[in-house]
C-alpha cells in the first residue's frame, strides 16, 4: 500500500494505493510474510524487502521496487545485484530491532522460525545483520549471549561521526528461548550503537515509560539539529538531547567518548 506524502492529508481524506500481486508470484516467493524487514536505500532509489515469518519458502530472497509517483509497486528480485562476497543468509529472520542510516541498514537480533508460523518454536539470534549500501553487501556480527526481539530502533544523525542507532524495548532474553515473557526490557535502558566506531554503549533514560514490546516509534529533529526527539506509542516522548548527554557531538571525528561500553565489534 502506498500513500502520497507530497500533499497534506488527514486520516479521513487519505488515499491509499494498493498493489496486488499475482497468486503465482506470492506462492512461489517469500513475499507473503509477516513482519518482514523493509527499508529504503536512497543510493539506488529502491525499497527493499526480506525475511519475516513465511508459510512458504524459508529461504531468504531480497526483493525491491522503485517508488512511483502514483504509489504503485512492481516487486523485482534483487538477489542477483548483491555482492557475491556478501554474507549468505540461510533463513528468514523476524522480530528484529531495525533502523536505517543514509549508508546502511541494521537489524539487531530477532529470531528464525523452526516451524512455519509457530513462534514458540523460534530460535532467538545473538547477531546483528547490517546492509552496506555502498558495496551492496550484508554483514553478520555475532553478539555472544545477547538476544533482542520485538523492540524498536531509531537512527539519530546528530551524534558521532556518522550518527548513532538507539535500540530499546521489546524482549531481551538471556538465552535463545523466544517464549520468555519475563525478559521484557526496561525502557530505561537504551542500547546505543555508534555507526562510525562499531561500538555499543548502554545509556539510561530518566522517567522512562512502562515496559513494552510490539510497539511503534518515530524520531525527528529540528532543521538546525539543535534538538532531536523520539516518540514511542502511546504518545510518550524521549528528548534525545537529554537522553544522550554523555555523547558529545563536537568530538564527532572520534565518536562517543563517554558512556558504558558493552563490547567492541570487529568490522
Amino acid at each position: 500500500m502506498g500513500i502520497d506524502l507530497t500533499s497534506p492529508w488527514t486520516p479521513s481524506s487519505v488515499t491509499v494505493v494498493a498493489t496486488d500481486k499475482s497468486i503465482d508470484i506470492l506462492e512461489s516467493s517469500s513475499l507473503l510474510a509477516m513482519d518482514p524487514d523493509m527499508w529504503y536505500d536512497p543510493t539506488v532509489d529502491l525499497v527493499y524487502f526480506i525475511g519475516g515469518l513465511s508459510n512458504g519458502s524459508n529461504v531468504p530472497t531480497l526483493w525491491g521496487f522503485k517508488p512511483q509517483s502514483n504509489g504503485s509497486v512492481d516487486w523485482i528480485s534483487q538477489s542477483s545485484t548483491m555482492n557475491p562476497q556478501s554474507t549468505k543468509l540461510i533463513s528468514n529472520v523476524a522480530g528484529g530491532l531495525r533502523a536505517t542510516s543514509p549508508t546502511g541498514h541494521y537489524n539487531l537480533g530477532g529470531f528464525i522460525d523452526l516451524l512455519d508460523w509457530v513462534e514458540p518454536n523460534g530460535f532467538a539470534l545473538e547477531e546483528m545483520l547490517s546492509y552496506n549500501s555502498g558495496n551492496k553487501s550484508f554483514y553478520n556480527l555475532t553478539l555472544a549471549g545477547q538476544h533482542y526481539m520485538w523492540g524498536e530502533a531509531q537512527y539519530v544523525p546528530i551524534y558521532g561521526a556518522r550518527g548513532v542507532i538507539l535500540f530499546f524495548g521489546g524482549f531481551w532474553p538471556s538465552d535463545n528461548n523466544v517464549a520468555s515473557p519475563s525478559s521484557l526490557a526496561n525502557l530505561e535502558l537504551i542500547l546505543v550503537y555508534d555507526v562510525h566506531t562499531n561500538r555499543f554503549f548502554e545509556q539510561r533514560a530518566s522517567n522512562p515509560p512502562p515496559d513494552r514490546a510490539f510497539f511503534c516509534s518515530v524520531a525527528a529533529g529540528a532543521s538546525n539539529n539543535g534538538s532531536y526527539e523520539m516518540c514511542v506509542s502511546l504518545t510518550l516522548v524521549y528528548n534525545i538531547r537529554t537522553l544522550l548527554t554523555t555523547v558529545d557531538a563536537a568530538s564527532s571525528m572520534e565518536g562517543p567518548k563517554t558512556g558504558t561500553p558493552l563490547f567492541l565489534l570487529s568490522p
